[in-house]
């Protein structure tokens, strides 16, 4: 009976911790994400950035916006992270943009506020990073639940063959009793 009440003890933490995770995976999963390469930039008489293109993997052309709230987390050649607005840096932004079309890097640009037209979708970037393989969030959200459902039914295959252990040996009681 104990391991049933650490089992469902167990089983509430689980769901409490499942349920407590759900508004950041809705919100993980609501930001609209575009993964590709940059084909075009537009830049000002200062050279700073106005509007980038990106191509994603199907072909499908994305022209971005930029905003004085626009974040940047980019890396040279080197390896060395730029991070900033583009309040702070619209002509490094450029520049390092231009760099990544070059040697075709992948970026993965959040954006809102998109609208299409005649096929061609056009957005305000809200972060513009290199390549993402994945949403962390999303990712550590199924692996918890699926690491939640893993032991919820450990426990309950436990519970069960507990139950079935105490048949079992009541059985072997009685016909001990019946051969004596």
């Amino acid at each position: 009976m104990k391991l049933f009440n650490y089992g469902l003890a167990l089983l509430i933490v689980c769901v409490g911790l499942v349920v407590h995770d759900l508004p950041s995976l809705v919100l993980a999963q609501s930001t609209p994400l575009v993964n590709g390469i940059i084909v075009g930039i537009e830049t000002n008489d200062n050279d700073q950035l106005i509007t980038f293109v990106v191509s994603d993997s199907t072909g499908t052309l994305t022209t971005f916006k930029v905003s004085d709230s626009t974040k940047y987390g980019l890396e040279n050649q080197a390896g060395d992270r730029w991070v900033t607005s583009h309040k702070d840096g619209s002509e490094e932004a450029a520049r390092r943009l231009s760099e990544h079309q070059e040697r075709f890097v992948p970026i993965t640009v959040s954006y809102s506020e998109a609208t299409e037209d005649s096929g061609q979708i056009t957005g305000i970037a809200t972060s513009v990073v290199d390549r993402e393989q994945g949403k962390l969030e999303t990712n550590l959200g199924y692996i918890f639940a699926v690491f939640a459902i893993t032991w919820i039914l450990f426990f309950a295959y436990i519970f069960y063959m507990g139950r079935k252990q105490k048949v079992v040996q009541y059985e072997i009681t009685q016909i001990k009793a019946s051969l004596k």
